[in-house]
């Protein structure tokens, strides 16, 4: 038993179940992944990240990414942008829809630093205040802030952090990589542990965590949480699974091809209720193959406008059949974040 690594997070004025926190994901946590990782054990799930003024203009598929259901609550949508109004008024939207507002100030994408926002904002600290300020000008709920250790190179993420606490914000997830090293090398699980001792907020470490042990060294550093990204896709019972470990000391066997299909199900049934696209529903599928043993030749069939009910009778035959069990982890492309 893992003594009390895994353990309710407080966030505000807002108590999680757990310190284990499926991170924002642009294309892949959406609604009916998010309500999937709560099902399998998540303390707090968290929206793709949407424009602040895509809010204002209610751009269709910003409102989608903004829908919500009870099963996922107490749950986070994620803002990014540069205008203090923009930001203001979209947290003023979001004080509705969320118990909790997260803001970006991490996504290496390119797309999203051209406009001076994700981990662009880490080289421009007094904007990245001032958008602090925008949100709690907006609304009363919590505020957690996503950061990477820096854009290009590093910067002083301790300061950093500090001056975040004392702007207002209610919590803070570090990535232990620069923006400019995407998921190449080490997540710096030293440094993360150094923000972590400097602050008085909850501190929730991202990078690395695949799977129960590496979750317990994690959480040994100090930290309040976890946050998981590209260990999830596909997966969402890998928070089970380290709940699991970190209050036994034991590894469940890993995800059966059977038990990937129930989860797609589930997942393909929620999507089709809640409207979300079909071509995110063929690029979850992709995800919920990877790691099993035949999963390559299967996901070849899933290519191109391949209608959702073809995928899902693809999906059970293989399920069905003979060799299709896990890969040893080593051999998980997603295994490594």
């Amino acid at each position: 038993m893992a003594d009390d690594l895994l353990r309710p997070l407080t966030l505000g004025n807002v108590r999680l179940p757990n310190n284990l926190v499926l991170s924002p994901m642009a294309g892949f946590s959406d609604l009916p992944f998010r309500v999937l990782c709560r099902q399998h054990g998540a303390g707090l799930v968290c929206s793709e990240m949407v424009s602040a003024t895509s809010v204002l203009r209610e751009v269709p598929h910003t409102l989608q990414r903004m829908k919500t259901l009870e099963a996922e609550t107490p749950m986070s949508i994620q803002l990014f942008g540069t205008d203090f109004d923009a930001v203001r008024q979209a947290a003023a939207d979001l004080d509705k829809r969320c118990a909790i507002v997260g803001f970006n100030m991490g996504c290496p994408a390119h797309q999203i630093q051209r406009q001076g926002c994700g981990a662009a904002m880490l080289d421009t600290p007094e904007l990245a205040l001032r958008m602090v300020e925008a949100v709690q000008e907006g609304t009363d709920k919590p505020l957690l802030v996503k950061i990477r250790l820096g854009n290009r190179e590093r910067r002083d993420s301790v300061a950093f952090v500090r001056a975040l606490e004392a702007a207002g914000a209610a919590g803070v997830i570090v990535h232990g990589r620069t923006a400019a090293m995407g998921y190449s090398g080490r997540s710096d699980w030293e440094e993360i542990a150094r923000i972590k001792a400097a602050v008085g907020i909850p501190v929730i470490g991202n990078g690395d965590v695949v799977d129960g042990p590496s979750a317990e060294r994690a959480l040994r550093t100090g930290v309040d949480g976890l946050a998981l990204g590209r260990a999830t896709l596909g997966n969402p019972r890998v928070f089970r699974e380290i709940a699991h470990f970190l209050a036994t000391g034991e590894r469940l066997p890993p995800a059966s091809a059977q038990e990937r299909l129930e989860d797609f199900e589930a997942y393909v049934a929620m999507a089709a209720a809640v409207g979300v696209d079909a071509v995110q529903v063929r690029e979850q599928a992709q995800q919920f193959t990877r790691g099993l043993r035949g999963g390559a030749d299967l996901r070849r069939g899933f290519t191109g406008n391949v209608p959702l009910g073809e995928i899902l009778a693809r999906f059970r035959a293989f399920a069905t059949g003979p060799r299709n069990d896990p890969l040893p982890s080593e051999n998980i492309v997603t295994a490594r974040l």
